[in-house]
Protein backbone atom coordinates (compact mmCIF):
# COMPACT_ATOMS: atom_id res chain seq x y z
CA UNK A 1 0.00 0.00 0.00
CA UNK A 2 1.42 3.42 -1.09
CA UNK A 3 0.11 6.75 0.40
CA UNK A 4 0.14 9.51 -2.00
CA UNK A 5 0.01 12.73 -0.63
CA UNK A 6 -2.30 15.70 -3.25
CA UNK A 7 -0.10 18.28 -1.95
CA UNK A 8 3.01 19.60 -0.05
CA UNK A 9 0.62 21.72 2.52
CA UNK A 10 -2.01 18.43 2.32
CA UNK A 11 -4.35 20.64 2.10
CA UNK A 12 -8.17 19.19 0.52
CA UNK A 13 -9.44 20.20 -2.91
CA UNK A 14 -5.76 20.72 -4.13
CA UNK A 15 -4.44 18.78 -6.81
CA UNK A 16 -0.51 18.94 -7.47
CA UNK A 17 -0.03 17.14 -10.16
CA UNK A 18 4.19 17.25 -10.85
CA UNK A 19 4.08 16.52 -6.84
CA UNK A 20 1.82 13.52 -7.34
CA UNK A 21 4.00 11.80 -10.28
CA UNK A 22 7.17 12.45 -8.30
CA UNK A 23 5.43 10.64 -5.82
CA UNK A 24 4.39 8.09 -7.65
CA UNK A 25 7.78 7.57 -9.65
CA UNK A 26 9.99 7.36 -6.63
CA UNK A 27 7.63 4.50 -4.91
CA UNK A 28 7.64 2.36 -7.82
CA UNK A 29 3.80 2.66 -8.41
CA UNK A 30 4.74 3.53 -12.37
CA UNK A 31 7.06 0.84 -13.15
CA UNK A 32 4.85 -1.79 -10.93
CA UNK A 33 2.37 -0.93 -13.12
CA UNK A 34 4.35 -1.42 -16.47
CA UNK A 35 5.59 -4.58 -15.21
CA UNK A 36 1.78 -5.72 -14.45
CA UNK A 37 1.14 -4.15 -18.41
CA UNK A 38 4.47 -6.24 -19.78
CA UNK A 39 3.11 -9.24 -17.72
CA UNK A 40 -0.28 -10.51 -17.23
CA UNK A 41 -2.68 -8.35 -16.62
CA UNK A 42 -5.71 -10.29 -16.58
CA UNK A 43 -5.85 -13.00 -14.08
CA UNK A 44 -9.30 -14.26 -13.93
CA UNK A 45 -10.28 -17.78 -12.04
CA UNK A 46 -11.89 -20.09 -14.32
CA UNK A 47 -15.39 -19.29 -13.17
CA UNK A 48 -15.48 -15.83 -13.69
CA UNK A 49 -14.08 -16.31 -17.18
CA UNK A 50 -16.60 -18.28 -18.15
CA UNK A 51 -19.36 -16.08 -16.60
CA UNK A 52 -17.42 -13.23 -18.62
CA UNK A 53 -16.84 -14.46 -21.64
CA UNK A 54 -18.71 -17.80 -21.82
CA UNK A 55 -20.60 -16.64 -24.32
CA UNK A 56 -17.83 -16.80 -26.82
CA UNK A 57 -17.65 -20.14 -27.22
CA UNK A 58 -20.32 -22.46 -25.41
CA UNK A 59 -23.60 -23.44 -26.39
CA UNK A 60 -27.00 -22.75 -24.10
CA UNK A 61 -26.77 -26.11 -22.52
CA UNK A 62 -23.22 -25.75 -22.13
CA UNK A 63 -23.71 -22.70 -20.44
CA UNK A 64 -26.43 -24.44 -18.30
CA UNK A 65 -23.87 -27.30 -16.76
CA UNK A 66 -20.63 -25.87 -16.72
CA UNK A 67 -21.14 -24.33 -12.53
CA UNK A 68 -21.20 -28.19 -11.85
CA UNK A 69 -17.89 -29.02 -13.38
CA UNK A 70 -14.48 -29.69 -11.58
CA UNK A 71 -11.83 -27.38 -12.34
CA UNK A 72 -9.92 -29.64 -14.76
CA UNK A 73 -12.81 -29.77 -17.27
CA UNK A 74 -13.23 -25.77 -16.62
CA UNK A 75 -9.53 -25.44 -17.62
CA UNK A 76 -10.73 -27.54 -20.90
CA UNK A 77 -13.15 -25.65 -21.86
CA UNK A 78 -11.00 -21.79 -21.02
CA UNK A 79 -8.54 -22.98 -23.67
CA UNK A 80 -10.97 -23.83 -25.90
CA UNK A 81 -12.62 -20.57 -26.09
CA UNK A 82 -8.81 -19.05 -26.21
CA UNK A 83 -7.73 -20.97 -28.83
CA UNK A 84 -11.06 -20.39 -30.77
CA UNK A 85 -10.22 -16.41 -30.76
CA UNK A 86 -6.58 -16.52 -31.26
CA UNK A 87 -5.45 -15.53 -27.81
CA UNK A 88 -2.07 -16.62 -28.24
CA UNK A 89 0.09 -16.19 -24.82
CA UNK A 90 -2.35 -16.89 -22.53
CA UNK A 91 -1.62 -19.16 -19.69
CA UNK A 92 -3.78 -21.78 -17.93
CA UNK A 93 -2.89 -22.68 -14.25
CA UNK A 94 -4.51 -24.62 -11.72
CA UNK A 95 -7.65 -22.32 -11.36
CA UNK A 96 -6.45 -19.20 -12.81
CA UNK A 97 -6.48 -17.67 -16.63
CA UNK A 98 -3.53 -15.37 -17.44
CA UNK A 99 -4.12 -12.62 -19.61
CA UNK A 100 -2.18 -9.65 -21.59
CA UNK A 101 -3.87 -6.82 -21.66
CA UNK A 102 -5.00 -6.68 -25.21
CA UNK A 103 -6.82 -9.90 -24.85
CA UNK A 104 -8.91 -8.37 -23.06
CA UNK A 105 -9.30 -5.61 -25.03
CA UNK A 106 -10.04 -8.66 -28.11
CA UNK A 107 -12.63 -10.43 -26.00
CA UNK A 108 -14.77 -6.78 -25.03
CA UNK A 109 -14.68 -6.24 -28.53
CA UNK A 110 -15.64 -9.69 -29.78
CA UNK A 111 -18.38 -9.25 -26.61
CA UNK A 112 -19.80 -6.12 -28.36
CA UNK A 113 -19.66 -7.63 -31.84
CA UNK A 114 -21.99 -10.33 -30.44
CA UNK A 115 -24.15 -8.02 -28.53
CA UNK A 116 -25.01 -6.39 -31.84
CA UNK A 117 -25.81 -9.47 -33.55
CA UNK A 118 -28.29 -10.38 -31.31
CA UNK A 119 -29.68 -7.27 -30.97
CA UNK A 120 -30.10 -7.47 -34.95
CA UNK A 121 -31.55 -10.56 -34.72
CA UNK A 122 -34.32 -9.31 -31.81
CA UNK A 123 -34.86 -6.21 -34.00
CA UNK A 124 -35.93 -8.55 -37.20
CA UNK A 125 -37.84 -11.31 -34.29
CA UNK A 126 -40.34 -8.56 -33.01
CA UNK A 127 -40.86 -6.78 -36.51
CA UNK A 128 -42.21 -10.67 -37.86
CA UNK A 129 -43.91 -11.12 -34.85
CA UNK A 130 -45.66 -7.34 -35.21
CA UNK A 131 -46.39 -7.75 -38.64
CA UNK A 132 -47.84 -11.48 -38.13
CA UNK A 133 -50.04 -9.63 -35.28
CA UNK A 134 -51.41 -6.64 -37.79
CA UNK A 135 -52.02 -9.45 -40.34
CA UNK A 136 -54.37 -10.98 -38.10
CA UNK A 137 -55.56 -8.27 -36.69
CA UNK A 138 -56.68 -6.52 -40.28
CA UNK A 139 -58.12 -10.01 -40.99
CA UNK A 140 -60.07 -10.59 -38.00
CA UNK A 141 -61.11 -6.99 -38.45
CA UNK A 142 -62.05 -7.69 -42.57
CA UNK A 143 -64.16 -10.98 -41.16
CA UNK A 144 -66.23 -8.86 -38.42
CA UNK A 145 -66.99 -6.53 -40.89
CA UNK A 146 -67.96 -9.08 -43.55
CA UNK A 147 -70.25 -10.93 -40.53
CA UNK A 148 -71.75 -7.56 -39.42
CA UNK A 149 -72.77 -6.82 -43.49
CA UNK A 150 -74.67 -10.53 -43.58
CA UNK A 151 -76.23 -9.77 -40.87
CA UNK A 152 -77.46 -6.22 -41.56
CA UNK A 153 -78.34 -7.90 -44.88
CA UNK A 154 -80.15 -10.59 -43.34
CA UNK A 155 -81.94 -8.39 -41.05
CA UNK A 156 -83.44 -6.20 -43.87
CA UNK A 157 -84.75 -9.19 -45.57
CA UNK A 158 -86.17 -10.17 -42.77
CA UNK A 159 -87.95 -6.92 -42.35
CA UNK A 160 -89.20 -6.86 -46.00
CA UNK A 161 -90.52 -10.12 -45.39
CA UNK A 162 -92.27 -9.23 -42.36
CA UNK A 163 -93.51 -6.00 -44.24
CA UNK A 164 -94.70 -8.37 -46.88
CA UNK A 165 -96.59 -10.59 -44.88
CA UNK A 166 -98.52 -7.63 -42.70
CA UNK A 167 -99.44 -6.12 -46.46
CA UNK A 168 -100.63 -9.54 -47.38
CA UNK A 169 -102.75 -10.03 -44.03
CA UNK A 170 -104.15 -6.88 -44.32
CA UNK A 171 -105.56 -7.42 -47.98
CA UNK A 172 -107.01 -10.53 -47.07
CA UNK A 173 -108.80 -8.59 -44.37
CA UNK A 174 -109.99 -6.49 -46.35
CA UNK A 175 -110.90 -8.90 -49.10
CA UNK A 176 -112.80 -11.44 -46.61
CA UNK A 177 -115.27 -7.73 -45.47
CA UNK A 178 -115.96 -7.07 -48.54
CA UNK A 179 -117.14 -11.04 -49.59
CA UNK A 180 -119.16 -10.62 -46.24
CA UNK A 181 -120.73 -7.20 -47.57
CA UNK A 182 -121.35 -8.23 -50.85
CA UNK A 183 -123.14 -11.61 -50.19
CA UNK A 184 -124.75 -9.54 -47.44
CA UNK A 185 -126.10 -7.39 -50.36
CA UNK A 186 -126.98 -10.16 -52.32
CA UNK A 187 -129.38 -11.65 -48.87
CA UNK A 188 -130.76 -8.41 -48.76
CA UNK A 189 -131.64 -8.08 -52.47
CA UNK A 190 -132.78 -11.59 -52.06
CA UNK A 191 -135.06 -10.98 -49.51
CA UNK A 192 -136.26 -7.81 -51.08
CA UNK A 193 -137.33 -9.60 -54.06
CA UNK A 194 -139.25 -12.15 -51.93
CA UNK A 195 -141.64 -8.88 -50.46
CA UNK A 196 -141.63 -7.54 -53.42
CA UNK A 197 -144.51 -8.91 -53.96
CA UNK A 198 -146.44 -7.96 -50.87
CA UNK A 199 -144.88 -4.59 -50.49
CA UNK A 200 -143.47 -3.17 -53.51
CA UNK A 201 -142.90 0.56 -52.14
CA UNK A 202 -141.60 -1.20 -48.51
CA UNK A 203 -139.30 -3.40 -51.07
CA UNK A 204 -137.97 -0.61 -52.70
CA UNK A 205 -137.36 1.53 -49.79
CA UNK A 206 -135.39 -1.97 -48.55
CA UNK A 207 -133.69 -2.30 -51.49
CA UNK A 208 -132.70 1.65 -51.55
CA UNK A 209 -131.31 1.04 -48.06
CA UNK A 210 -129.21 -2.16 -48.70
CA UNK A 211 -127.52 -0.12 -51.79
CA UNK A 212 -126.58 3.04 -49.39
CA UNK A 213 -125.82 0.60 -46.84
CA UNK A 214 -123.31 -1.38 -49.33
CA UNK A 215 -121.72 1.88 -51.02
CA UNK A 216 -121.19 2.86 -47.02
CA UNK A 217 -119.45 -0.46 -46.30
CA UNK A 218 -117.38 -0.24 -49.59
CA UNK A 219 -116.38 3.64 -48.83
CA UNK A 220 -115.68 2.69 -45.49
CA UNK A 221 -113.25 -0.76 -46.67
CA UNK A 222 -111.68 1.82 -49.09
CA UNK A 223 -111.07 4.13 -46.66
CA UNK A 224 -109.49 1.56 -44.13
CA UNK A 225 -107.77 0.22 -47.17
CA UNK A 226 -105.91 3.58 -48.18
CA UNK A 227 -105.63 4.28 -44.19
CA UNK A 228 -103.80 0.36 -43.80
CA UNK A 229 -101.37 1.43 -46.89
CA UNK A 230 -100.50 4.50 -45.59
CA UNK A 231 -99.70 3.09 -42.33
CA UNK A 232 -97.52 0.32 -44.10
CA UNK A 233 -95.84 2.72 -46.12
CA UNK A 234 -95.16 5.20 -43.10
CA UNK A 235 -93.49 2.13 -41.05
CA UNK A 236 -91.62 0.83 -44.36
CA UNK A 237 -89.92 4.53 -44.74
CA UNK A 238 -89.68 4.64 -40.62
CA UNK A 239 -87.55 1.05 -40.73
CA UNK A 240 -85.57 2.80 -43.64
CA UNK A 241 -84.16 5.74 -42.13
CA UNK A 242 -83.30 3.76 -38.93
CA UNK A 243 -81.58 1.45 -40.99
CA UNK A 244 -79.91 4.35 -42.43
CA UNK A 245 -78.44 5.60 -39.27
CA UNK A 246 -77.60 2.56 -37.42
CA UNK A 247 -75.63 1.99 -41.02
CA UNK A 248 -73.72 5.08 -40.65
CA UNK A 249 -73.25 5.26 -36.79
CA UNK A 250 -72.05 1.88 -37.15
CA UNK A 251 -69.44 2.78 -40.33
CA UNK A 252 -68.47 5.33 -37.88
CA UNK A 253 -67.63 3.47 -34.58
CA UNK A 254 -65.47 0.91 -37.11
CA UNK A 255 -63.47 3.85 -38.68
CA UNK A 256 -62.62 5.47 -35.11
CA UNK A 257 -61.96 1.81 -34.33
CA UNK A 258 -59.64 1.15 -37.30
CA UNK A 259 -58.06 4.23 -36.90
CA UNK A 260 -57.27 3.20 -32.92
CA UNK A 261 -55.71 0.16 -33.88
CA UNK A 262 -53.82 1.42 -36.85
CA UNK A 263 -52.13 4.02 -33.93
CA UNK A 264 -51.67 0.88 -31.37
CA UNK A 265 -50.05 -1.24 -33.80
CA UNK A 266 -47.33 1.99 -35.29
CA UNK A 267 -46.54 2.24 -31.50
CA UNK A 268 -45.95 -1.30 -31.25
CA UNK A 269 -43.36 -1.59 -33.98
CA UNK A 270 -41.12 0.83 -33.13
CA UNK A 271 -37.65 -0.42 -33.58
CA UNK A 272 -35.57 -0.67 -30.35
CA UNK A 273 -31.68 0.42 -30.34
CA UNK A 274 -28.71 0.36 -28.32
CA UNK A 275 -25.45 1.52 -28.09
CA UNK A 276 -22.16 -1.03 -27.94
CA UNK A 277 -21.64 -2.83 -23.76
CA UNK A 278 -19.35 -0.71 -21.61
CA UNK A 279 -19.82 -1.95 -18.21
CA UNK A 280 -22.46 -2.61 -15.72
CA UNK A 281 -24.93 -0.40 -15.98
CA UNK A 282 -25.50 -0.11 -19.27
CA UNK A 283 -25.78 -4.50 -19.06
CA UNK A 284 -28.22 -3.75 -16.11
CA UNK A 285 -30.41 -1.44 -19.11
CA UNK A 286 -30.51 -4.12 -21.86
CA UNK A 287 -31.85 -6.94 -19.48
CA UNK A 288 -34.79 -4.46 -18.05
CA UNK A 289 -35.22 -3.54 -21.58
CA UNK A 290 -35.64 -7.18 -22.61
CA UNK A 291 -37.83 -8.10 -19.82
CA UNK A 292 -40.16 -5.15 -20.60
CA UNK A 293 -40.32 -6.14 -24.38
CA UNK A 294 -41.13 -9.83 -23.57
CA UNK A 295 -43.59 -8.42 -21.07
CA UNK A 296 -45.04 -5.94 -23.53
CA UNK A 297 -45.83 -9.18 -25.88
CA UNK A 298 -47.32 -10.86 -23.21
CA UNK A 299 -49.50 -8.51 -22.47
CA UNK A 300 -50.78 -7.62 -25.80
CA UNK A 301 -51.33 -11.21 -26.19
CA UNK A 302 -53.46 -11.11 -23.14
CA UNK A 303 -55.56 -7.67 -24.29
CA UNK A 304 -56.33 -9.58 -27.44
CA UNK A 305 -57.67 -12.39 -25.35
CA UNK A 306 -59.67 -9.91 -23.18
CA UNK A 307 -60.78 -7.93 -26.37
CA UNK A 308 -61.97 -11.15 -27.15
CA UNK A 309 -64.61 -11.98 -24.61
CA UNK A 310 -67.96 -11.75 -26.28
CA UNK A 311 -69.59 -10.30 -22.71
CA UNK A 312 -67.91 -6.86 -23.17
CA UNK A 313 -69.57 -3.95 -25.57
CA UNK A 314 -68.70 -1.79 -27.89
CA UNK A 315 -67.55 1.14 -25.10
CA UNK A 316 -65.84 -1.21 -23.16
CA UNK A 317 -63.42 -3.21 -25.99
CA UNK A 318 -63.02 1.33 -26.39
CA UNK A 319 -62.02 2.43 -23.40
CA UNK A 320 -59.97 -0.96 -23.20
CA UNK A 321 -58.05 -0.29 -26.55
CA UNK A 322 -57.75 3.62 -24.93
CA UNK A 323 -55.80 1.93 -22.41
CA UNK A 324 -53.62 -0.13 -24.14
CA UNK A 325 -52.79 2.53 -26.20
CA UNK A 326 -51.06 5.20 -23.18
CA UNK A 327 -49.74 1.75 -21.68
CA UNK A 328 -48.03 1.42 -25.33
CA UNK A 329 -47.11 5.23 -24.82
CA UNK A 330 -45.55 4.96 -21.45
CA UNK A 331 -43.54 1.71 -22.18
CA UNK A 332 -42.21 3.52 -25.36
CA UNK A 333 -41.10 6.36 -23.61
CA UNK A 334 -39.73 4.33 -20.62
CA UNK A 335 -37.67 1.72 -23.30
CA UNK A 336 -36.31 5.61 -25.19
CA UNK A 337 -35.10 6.76 -22.02
CA UNK A 338 -33.25 3.58 -20.86
CA UNK A 339 -31.70 3.55 -24.28
CA UNK A 340 -30.77 7.51 -23.64
CA UNK A 341 -29.37 6.42 -20.34
CA UNK A 342 -27.42 3.54 -21.57
CA UNK A 343 -26.31 5.35 -24.93
CA UNK A 344 -24.91 8.53 -22.25
CA UNK A 345 -23.05 6.27 -19.90
CA UNK A 346 -21.46 4.49 -22.42
CA UNK A 347 -20.06 7.52 -23.67
CA UNK A 348 -19.11 8.82 -20.12
CA UNK A 349 -17.37 5.75 -19.75
CA UNK A 350 -15.37 6.05 -23.36
CA UNK A 351 -14.20 9.24 -22.29
CA UNK A 352 -13.22 8.79 -19.15
CA UNK A 353 -10.97 5.64 -20.04
CA UNK A 354 -9.43 8.14 -23.00
CA UNK A 355 -8.63 10.61 -20.20
CA UNK A 356 -6.93 8.19 -17.96
CA UNK A 357 -4.87 6.18 -21.31
CA UNK A 358 -3.93 10.12 -22.31
CA UNK A 359 -2.79 10.97 -18.97
CA UNK A 360 -0.79 7.85 -18.21
CA UNK A 361 0.62 8.51 -21.53
CA UNK A 362 1.42 12.32 -20.83
CA UNK A 363 2.58 10.99 -17.44
CA UNK A 364 5.24 8.16 -18.76
CA UNK A 365 6.80 11.05 -21.66
CA UNK A 366 7.93 13.54 -18.96
CA UNK A 367 9.22 10.44 -17.14
CA UNK A 368 10.91 9.96 -20.10
CA UNK A 369 12.61 13.92 -20.58
CA UNK A 370 13.19 13.70 -16.91
CA UNK A 371 15.12 11.23 -16.71
CA UNK A 372 16.93 11.97 -20.12
CA UNK A 373 17.65 15.43 -18.76
CA UNK A 374 19.11 14.15 -15.80
CA UNK A 375 21.43 12.06 -17.40
CA UNK A 376 22.36 14.91 -19.22
CA UNK A 377 23.12 16.96 -16.09
CA UNK A 378 25.04 14.25 -14.89
CA UNK A 379 27.18 13.67 -17.90
CA UNK A 380 28.01 17.49 -18.10
CA UNK A 381 28.94 17.41 -14.34
CA UNK A 382 31.65 14.36 -14.89
CA UNK A 383 33.08 16.15 -17.90
CA UNK A 384 33.23 19.29 -15.49
CA UNK A 385 35.02 17.68 -12.61
CA UNK A 386 37.57 15.37 -14.78
CA UNK A 387 38.52 19.05 -16.30
CA UNK A 388 39.63 20.22 -13.08
CA UNK A 389 41.36 17.44 -12.02
CA UNK A 390 45.58 17.75 -12.01
CA UNK A 391 47.39 14.61 -12.35
CA UNK A 392 50.75 16.05 -12.43
CA UNK A 393 53.55 13.96 -14.70
CA UNK A 394 51.43 10.89 -14.86
CA UNK A 395 50.55 9.82 -18.16
CA UNK A 396 47.97 7.18 -19.05
CA UNK A 397 49.91 4.37 -20.72
CA UNK A 398 53.77 6.33 -21.07
CA UNK A 399 56.62 6.57 -18.89
CA UNK A 400 57.73 9.58 -16.44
Amino acid sequence: IRCIKPNSDKSSDRFTQSSVLTQLRYTGVLETTRIRRDGFALRLPFRTFLDRYGTLGLQAHERLTYPGLNPEELRTICKRICRRWGLAGALFGKNIVFLKYYHGDKLLRLLELQRAATITIQKHVRRFLAKSQLKRLRQEEQDRRRREEEERRQRQLEAELAAARLAAEEAEKIRVKEEEARRAAQMATLRAKKKLEEEQRAAEQQRVAAIERAEAARLAAEATERKLLEEAERRRNEEAARAAAAEQARIEREEEMRKKLDAMMNATQSPSSAGPAGSVRSTLAFDTLKRRSVTDMMSGQAFLELLQDEELDDDEKMVLREKAKLRLLEDAKHRSQLRAANAKNQMEEQRQRMLDLQLIAEAEQRAREERDRQLALDEEAAKARLATMSFGSFSFGGSS
